[in-house]
């Protein structure tokens, strides 16, 4: 089972630029801190910087109902631009090894720094992490 540390990104610092919202907040991700800046109208958000940390956290994906769905353990962004095109996350499930998954950007978003899985990928991990291990049923004699 995952344990989840952490739900909220730091506090969330909001300007507009020409119209534009945009946010700006730090994101703890295994050793490291993100920071990102989200354009919500845009649906995009981009590392802007990256920085070491001492302790190690989790931070949680969340459903757009607030059940926990998974550990975020890493974030896949261009080099170039810095925006996030994936997330990578991973998923507890019963009586066997979390599963390491690969989100597209399309299939999250983020909200007053948390971060939500839309509805139709949630049913998904929900699905995986309740998941019971396929055994076959026990074979009775025959008297």
């Amino acid at each position: 089972m995952i344990r989840h540390t952490q739900s909220r990104a730091f506090p969330v610092r909001t300007a507009e630029f020409a119209g534009v919202a945009l946010r700006r907040f730090s994101v703890p991700v295994g050793a490291c801190v993100y920071v990102l800046l989200d354009h919500s109208q845009g649906g995009k958000t981009f590392v802007v910087d990256v920085q070491p940390s001492t302790r190690a956290a989790a931070f949680v994906l969340q459903a757009e109902w607030g059940e926990p769905l998974a550990s975020l353990e890493g974030l896949i962004s261009d080099p170039l631009t810095g925006e996030i095109g994936a997330y990578e996350v991973l998923v507890g499930r019963p009586n066997q090894a979390p599963q390491r998954l690969t989100l597209a950007a399309a299939d999250v978003f983020w909200w007053e720094g948390e971060l939500f899985c839309r509805k139709a990928r949630a049913k998904e991990l929900r699905g995986l992490a309740r998941a019971r291990s396929r055994v076959a049923p026990a074979r009775t004699r025959a008297a």
